[in-house]
C-alpha cells in the first residue's frame, strides 16, 4: 500500500486549484460552449497518466 505525503497532497490541490480556475475564468471558458468545443482545463486531465498516485 502506498502512503501519501504532504507535498502529494499539495502537488494534488494545486492541479485541482488549476482546473477550477481555468474551467470558470471567462475568457478561456468561452471556446468550451458551442459546435467547436475546446477546453483548456482538460489538458489538466494527462497529469492522471504522468503521476499516477
Amino acid at each position: 500500500m502506498k502512503t501519501f505525503t504532504v507535498n502529494d497532497f499539495s502537488q494534488i490541490a494545486i492541479v485541482a486549484a488549476l482546473y477550477v480556475v481555468l474551467t470558470i475564468t471567462p475568457p478561456l471558458n468561452a471556446n468550451s460552449y458551442g459546435a467547436y468545443q475546446f477546453r483548456v482545463a482538460e489538458m489538466l486531465n494527462f497529469l492522471a497518466f504522468y503521476n499516477r498516485k
